[in-house]
């Protein structure tokens, strides 16, 4: 198991092809939260990014999940979402991204 954390009560762990983030992920966090998780998403593999430990977040939240689906795409890793926040799914749907997420519960 790989697990990092930051100053910014950011906390990261990849175990069993699924990528835990917790903490708060909004404007202030979400850039240290981008730097802990690239460099932890394999190469042409299929992982999770769980989202069940996020406790705040806001609409920079979104793009943190855009920006891991791009890292992901050039690495050759397909990526599903989990336990999203009802507030990130709440943007998600508000932006018109939902139906481009890919999502594992709904």
């Amino acid at each position: 198991m790989k697990n990092l954390s930051s100053e910014k009560d950011i906390a990261v762990s990849f175990r069993n092809n699924e990528l835990l983030i917790s903490g708060p992920l909004n404007h202030e966090t979400v850039s240290a939260a981008l730097a802990l998780c690239e460099p932890l998403i394999p190469s042409e593999q299929s992982i999770t990014l769980n989202f069940s430990g996020v406790v705040d977040c806001d609409s920079a939240s979104l793009a943190l999940v855009t920006a891991l689906m791009r890292a992901s795409l050039a690495k050759k890793t397909k990526v599903q979402l989990s336990h999203m926040p009802k507030e990130m799914l709440d943007l998600a749907t508000v932006s018109g991204l939902n139906g481009f997420l890919p999502l594992t519960d709904k």
